[in-house]
């Protein structure tokens, strides 16, 4: 370890305020202030979110886990490094921070699940005193706020990793909750910005899982850049198309922000609009707008991470994610245009939202979670844009699109037969699956000619 005097003179002072507010919390007076924030967590080995989210946000693209009966390793290549500031700084080293309540590096808007904030203490529900070494700092965090330099090096950790010791308490119950959320990684790189891949090993078990994240096929359409994306497993393989959007806010603490959707596909290449994908802000919430697409943003959290805060900022990032929900499927139509099995068909009406019940009802529009924005633009989408497939996989307005009551109807009669029986420069029959009925239905509320 090789620190400058100046940067052993702020580790001394910040361990001395540390020090004395340790001091304090350890009063009976405070002594539930400690305990109440491990209470806040749901889940807890909510860290593990926290070590990865830190990870990307050092700019790390790989990371890995190696869990034994006691103790819980984790290291990334991360290229930024820990420092120290004093604590009037602007922004707070990473040090101070870690060793803090309720402050982040350099994120004045709470939108941020990592930069070491409060998520990081529910790790002292397993562990006393982490253990923390890089290429220039050595230290443990004891009574959760006091930093504490160590004489040497780990012989785990190798030359431009940090790395992350865990000596685990009431083992047996940590290492059951530890392995049951290293072993449900699969989209948890999804949002992030740097991280490709995670490796998890069990020293028990000597099982060991990677999770890989792969990009292909990248393009950008105006303000979006969309890729298919691959997410392995030893478990499952998924494979979605990922939209991102980075548009800049006026009035705001932050300048700009970005938002994701990710649709999931199935098997053979169709997307798949069955299964509500929920709400996530870097990490999965427990909300959902009941959308067959995952919504991102960087939301305003609950303090437990697991819910959104009705806030205007939070309403704002969720018009944005509405617009570029209806902009993502103007680029699968125009993509997908030219394919014998285009990835837009009779599914947009699972796809986006079509009726006023669930989430969409007029009782919800309140809820920040209510999918009104999404409903509202996808409305306007509908009834101007085309984005209804008819035979002959051509995309036509509403206005132009009829519903064949048979089968043979539609058989006898093509699509530009029907445009000259109607005088129409373009027409046809809405290509329908076996959901023709439910389908009808819908398509009549967006004012859809009779069938």
């Amino acid at each position: 370890m090789k620190l400058t005097s100046s940067e052993l003179q702020l580790f001394e002072e910040i361990r001395n305020v540390r020090l004395k507010a340790a001091e304090a919390f350890g009063s009976h007076l405070f002594s539930g202030v400690f305990r109440a924030t491990a209470d806040i967590y749901p889940d807890p080995a909510h860290f593990v979110y926290e070590l990865i989210q830190n990870a990307d946000d050092v700019e790390a693209d790989s990371v890995e886990f190696i869990l034994d009966k006691d103790v819980l390793y984790f290291k990334h290549n991360g290229k930024i490094k820990f420092n120290i500031t004093s604590d009037d700084n602007k922004p707070l080293g990473h040090i101070n921070s870690i060793t803090a309540y309720l402050s982040s590096k350099d994120d004045n808007t709470g939108n941020k699940i990592g930069k070491f904030g409060l998520g990081f203490k529910s790790v002292f529900v397993y562990s006393d005193a982490p253990e923390i070494y890089d290429d220039k700092f050595w230290f443990k965090i004891e009574q959760q706020i006091v930093p504490t330099l160590l004489d040497h090096d780990h012989p785990m950790r190798k030359e431009g990793e940090t790395l992350f010791v865990f000596h685990l308490k009431k083992a047996k119950k940590a290492y059951k909750e530890i392995n049951e959320k290293l072993s449900h990684l699969e989209e948890s790189m999804l949002f992030l910005n740097h991280l490709k891949s995670i490796v998890f090993n069990n020293k028990l078990t000597t099982q060991t899982i990677k999770y890989e994240e792969k990009h292909e096929k990248s393009k950008t359409i105006g303000d979006i850049n969309y890729c298919f994306v691959t997410l392995e497993s030893p478990e499952k393989t998924r494979k979605l198309i990922l939209f991102k959007k980075k548009k800049r806010l006026f009035g705001e603490a932050v300048k700009s922000v970005k938002v994701a959707l990710a649709f999931y596909l199935n098997k053979n290449g169709s997307l798949n609009t069955k299964d509500a994908r929920g709400i996530s802000c870097f990490f999965p919430t427990s909300d959902s707008f009941d959308l067959p697409f995952r919504c991102h943003a960087p939301f305003l959290l609950t303090s437990n991470r697991q819910n959104i805060k009705n806030d205007p900022f939070n309403k704002k990032l969720i018009d944005i994610l509405a617009e570029t929900a209806v902009e993502a499927v103007k680029i699968l139509i125009k993509e997908n245009n030219d394919k014998k099995q285009p990835l837009i068909n009779d599914n947009i009406f699972d796809l986006i939202p079509t009726s006023l019940t669930g989430s969409y009802a007029y009782s919800s529009f309140n809820k920040i979670t209510s999918a009104r924005p999404f409903f509202e633009k996808f409305t306007i989408l509908l009834k101007k844009e085309k984005v209804f497939l008819t035979w002959g996989n051509r995309y036509c307005n509403a206005s132009d699109v009829y519903i064949a009551g048979n089968e043979d109807l539609r058989r006898l009669i093509s699509n530009e037969q029907l445009a000259v029986l109607l005088n129409k420069q373009e027409c046809g029959f809405l290509k329908l699956s076996a959901r023709q009925d439910e389908n009808v239905s819908k398509s009549r509320f967006y004012g859809n000619p009779a069938s």
